[in-house]
Order: C-alpha cells, then sequence, then structure tokens
C-alpha cells in the first residue's frame, strides 16, 4: 500500500512537472506552424501581385478593382468609397478575389492553430470555398495592412489579427476618400503603435467596456505582447510589440514604390464579435 501511495505521488510529481513543459511546446509549435500560414497567405498576395503590375489589391485603381471584385457581396462602403475599393480592401472579401483564392490551397491557410475560436466558422467555409462571395470574418485570423507594397519590401503586410486597433498609428491616422479610395495616413508625430492583445490581459478588474473589445480580437494562445508579422518581401516573424513598434516606424519611412507618399497605416482585421457583427473603421 505504501509503495503505491509512493509510485502515485511521484506521477503526480511528474506530472506537475511536464504538463506546463508540454504545453509551452504546444504552444511554441503552434506559433511556428501560424508564422508559415502567415507566410503563405503573404506570398498568394505576392503571386497576386506578380501577375498584376506588381501591385497588391488594395493599391489598384477604382476600375481595375471593380474587374477582380466582380461579384463578390461584403459590407456597404463608407460614404463617398468605392464598393469595389471596400471589397479589395476588406479581408472577407478580399480573399475571395478570384486571382487571389486560386493561390490559397484552401481556407485553413487563413485560420491559425492558435485562434480556436475561429475553428469552427473556418471548418463552415471549407466545403463552397472556392464559391463564397464573402467569407465570414469568425473563420479569418489574420489581418492585412494596407500599406504593404511588392515594390517596397520593408513595409508591413500581414499580422495576426489581435492587434489592439485595426491602424498601426491608431490615435495619429486619418481617414480621407479620394475618388472613390480610401486611405488611412498617419498625421505628423502619430503617437503610439497598436499593440498585441492575449487573453490574459481579460481579468476580473479588467473594466467591462475594455473586456469586450479585447475579447473580439484576442486569439487562444497568443498571450500579450505576442504576434505574428509578415513584410513584403515574404518574410515573417514571432513579433514583440517592441518587434512591431520597429517595424512600423521603418514602414513609415518608406517613399517611393506603388505608393504616392507614406504608406497607409490602416489594417483590416477579422474579429470575433460577441453577438452582432461591427464593422471596423476605414477599411
Amino acid at each position: 500500500m505504501i509503495e503505491l501511495l509512493v509510485v502515485i505521488a511521484i506521477i503526480g510529481i511528474l506530472a506537475a512537472i511536464l504538463l506546463p513543459v508540454l504545453a509551452k511546446a504546444k504552444t511554441k509549435a503552434g506559433r511556428i506552424r501560424c508564422a508559415g500560414n502567415l507566410r503563405q497567405v503573404t506570398l498568394a498576395l505576392q503571386g497576386f501581385a506578380n501577375d498584376h503590375d506588381s501591385k497588391f489589391p488594395w493599391l489598384h485603381t477604382v476600375e481595375e478593382q471593380r474587374i477582380f471584385t466582380k461579384g463578390l457581396t461584403g459590407w456597404p462602403p463608407f460614404p463617398g468609397q468605392d464598393p469595389a475599393n471596400r471589397r479589395a480592401r476588406q479581408v472577407n472579401t478580399l480573399f475571395c478575389i478570384p486571382a487571389l483564392r486560386s493561390e490559397f490551397n484552401s481556407v485553413d491557410m487563413l485560420l491559425s492553430p492558435l485562434d480556436a475560436e475561429a475553428q469552427e466558422p473556418n471548418d463552415d467555409m471549407a466545403f463552397d470555398f472556392n464559391s463564397l462571395k464573402e467569407l465570414d470574418m469568425r473563420g479569418l485570423s489574420y489581418s492585412v495592412c494596407h500599406g504593404g507594397d511588392q515594390l517596397s519590401p520593408t513595409t508591413i503586410v500581414g499580422l495576426t489579427r489581435n492587434t489592439e486597433w485595426p491602424c498601426l498609428k491608431p490615435k495619429g491616422s486619418r481617414w480621407i476618400v479620394v475618388r472613390g479610395r480610401g486611405y488611412i495616413k498617419a498625421l505628423r508625430n502619430p503617437g503610439v503603435t497598436t499593440r498585441f492583445l492575449g487573453p490574459d490581459e481579460i481579468t476580473e478588474t479588467t473594466p467591462v467596456e475594455d473586456a469586450k473589445r479585447f475579447s473580439m480580437v484576442t486569439m487562444t494562445s497568443l498571450m500579450t505582447n505576442q504576434g505574428q508579422m509578415s513584410k513584403s518581401d515574404g518574410s515573417v516573424e514571432q513579433a514583440s510589440d517592441a518587434d512591431l513598434d520597429q517595424a512600423t516606424a521603418t514602414h513609415l519611412k518608406v517613399s517611393g514604390g506603388s505608393i504616392e507618399g507614406q504608406p497607409e497605416t490602416g489594417i483590416s482585421r477579422p474579429m470575433q464579435p460577441p453577438t452582432t457583427i461591427v464593422q471596423p473603421p476605414g477599411n
């Protein structure tokens, strides 16, 4: 009997030691797979650009956007914005553009293994992915930055969806519409960069409104200060808030390429709304 109790105690001790190690290893493997998916999304965007004058969909003229988004649906445009421009910027229709969708192996590519909440809606899209006119935001794990430009390799093009705001510089950017095309540009001294949120940030002391807002974008296994980021050269990194801030500073210094003036700061970011889908501003 004593021997049995000793064995049980040893097993308990080993479990207490090994379980956190195994959980950490599982999360690490998940981040590697997530980064691989984001890389594939970025390569798909590059494939589109290679066939379309080295431009990502959001950088084309409204006339061109009307052609390659024809037949897609999506959310209504903002005042003054052409519907085709809205479709070419918003990820739920952007990823449905036929010439871009053909670059994806399946809708699984748009799902992170670290985003358990998005699994079921993503599965629901698997059977008719190639015929959908818009995707379910709840089944997507990756954002795109509209400042991404294939001709400017240091610009940010992809992110995991767990950024606090749908803009690299949320407090210092302005949304404008020019001839049907929407833009989000940083002002002078644009202030702080958005950051990566995690479910560990939602506690009993978190204000209700903040908790609700955070829960819409957090991913199950990415904690505070953890995210993934890709650039227009196809590179992907497991990023911290400091990495994102530094990359944003470099992003804003870029000039030339396919973009007039400074690259945009806007992000089209999927969400997991508690009840109804809320349209992110300025996408």
